[in-house]
């Protein structure tokens, strides 16, 4: 289980289970710490966690599942007849369960969770998990502005929203990049890069885009589109026959997160199963495994309801349509021709220079985050680059050197309501007015990451702003400083 699973049950509350009062079991048996073991669908190593089994009254325990950063309590029972420690955790409708069997000196079973079931088994170690490690972000910010010529005001006031978003959310690092006139005026850039080292963020500093990637994947569909290759209306199972549901979804739908496919936190994941490459997820119709099992939410076109594996699907569909590799499209599409220079996937078995330590935003205030492998949901969520370069593509958001004026319309039009369904998206950017004038904007946010993106196209203005600290909303930042902008405008 990643942290970003974890952090997913940390929400979570305890369940207290009841129990018959009887003597306390021996704590020779449970009692203690675990380290246990497990395998992802499609992954080859085998990750750990902790497991750390307190004994209560009778036959009940207390327990947490734990990795740096994160702490998930559990409550339930120990059976020292038949071995059986059953653990649950829930809070209103959710819940999560682990059953594990203790056998000859080892744990095994399996964990019923909200991101689906994981197999595990492992021994008892020595000694005490470590308590997650409080950074004490007390030492001068260092910070920096790029080019450095903004009129003083406008530099003064950017710097002053950016300081207080900073200290309101225990962000460890963060850079903005503020777009007028058709180009990129400003990187501001504050906090570190990497806090344990000493590295502060820079404009060379490299950021995960989270979903604001979904604008991204948008507009080279689109162009697919316009040069006839994809049919919008189609069934994407003519192209993507893997995708073997027993309905019509089209590429269309997945733009407009009206398909019914559940987004992340809802899917169930294909069972283990072998792949030839270690990272079989960059094979787009691999990446379908991580939710392809998973029932639909509603019928296709009902309904607003925003998914990641919506994108993950119409990504696999761009390549069939364009006949290249959906990274090969997008950096060919869009990246080259925005001089995007440092856009790339997020591999995280790459050595990306100048890539962020990640950090998550925890009530301890933030602290160190594994990354994840995020290559199954590239199209969604997998895209990591400077906030020059998000600068740079709100440019081509705004202008006409990607679409053609009707078909960017399209993409711009905002959709209907469903009641239940949410206002103001169109395809693939969300879509509002602020101060009179026409936004566009997206957020994202995953492990190590906040970002967001907001252009105003009747202004020519942009703010894009994106963080090393997971948890954060930077539409407060986004919007004041677009107001700055407008307000410098003749």
């Amino acid at each position: 289980m990643n942290r970003l699973q974890l952090a997913v049950l940390l929400a979570l509350t305890l369940l207290a289970t009841p129990t018959a009062a009887m003597p306390a079991w021996p704590s020779e048996g449970i009692e203690g710490r675990w380290t246990l073991h497990h395998r992802k669908p499609g992954v080859v190593e085998e990750e750990t966690v902790q497991l750390l089994v307190r004994p209560g009254e009778g036959r009940s325990v207390t327990a947490e599942v734990s990795i740096p950063g994160v702490i998930v309590p559990f409550e339930g029972t120990f059976n020292p007849e038949t071995g059986v420690l059953d653990l649950i955790t829930h809070k209103g409708s959710e819940s999560a369960s682990i059953v594990l069997t203790l056998k000859d000196g080892e744990l095994t079973g399996e964990g019923d969770l909200p991101i689906g079931q994981l197999t595990f088994h492992g021994t008892r170690t020595i000694g005490e998990p470590e308590a997650p490690e409080r950074m004490a972000l007390d030492r001068a910010r260092p910070s920096e502005a790029l080019n450095g010529d903004l009129p003083p005001e406008l530099a003064r006031a950017s710097l002053h929203l950016i300081d207080a978003t900073m200290d309101a959310g225990n962000i460890v690092g963060l850079s903005m990049a503020l777009v007028a006139d058709g180009k990129v005026i400003e990187v501001f850039s504050s906090g570190w890069q990497d806090f344990e080292n000493d590295v502060p963020a820079t404009a060379e500093t490299m950021y995960r885009w989270a979903s604001v990637s979904k604008p991204l994947t948008a507009i080279a569909a689109l162009q697919l589109v316009a040069s006839g290759e994809l049919d919008p209306h189609a069934d994407v199972r003519e192209l993507v026959p893997e995708y073997d549901k027993d309905v019509v979804i089209t590429a269309h739908q997945l733009l407009a997160h009206e398909s019914g496919i559940p987004h992340s936190t809802q899917t169930k994941v294909r069972t283990v199963k072998k792949y030839d490459s270690p990272h079989p997820f960059v094979n787009r119709v691999n990446a379908l495994d991580m939710f392809i099992e998973s029932d639909l939410n509603f019928a296709p076109g009902y309904a607003f309801s925003y998914t990641t594996p919506g994108y993950v699907l119409l990504g696999a569909v761009m390549e069939r349509a364009g006949h290249k590799p959906y990274a090969d499209q997008v950096m060919e599409r869009i990246c080259r021709p925005l001089g995007m220079d440092t856009m790339r996937p997020d591999y995280i078995w790459e050595e990306i220079p100048h890539r962020n330590t990640a950090y998550q935003s925890t009530s301890l205030g933030p602290l160190p985050a594994t990354w994840d492998d995020i290559s199954w949901k590239l199209p969604a969520g997998g895209w990591i680059s400077t906030a020059g370069d998000m600068g740079r593509f709100a440019i081509g958001l705004m202008g006409n050197e990607l679409l053609e004026p009707s078909v960017k319309a399209m993409m711009q039009e905002m959709r209907t309501d469903y009641g239940e369904g949410k206002k103001g998206y169109g395809l693939g950017i969300n879509v509002a007015r602020y101060g009179g004038d026409r936004v566009l904007y997206h957020g994202g946010g995953q492990v190590g990451a906040s970002a967001y993106l907001l252009c105003s196209p009747d202004t020519g203005h942009a703010v894009a702003i994106v963080t090393n600290t997971e948890g954060i909303d930077l539409s407060e930042l986004a919007f004041p400083t677009l107001q700055l902008l407008n307000n410098q405008s003749p």
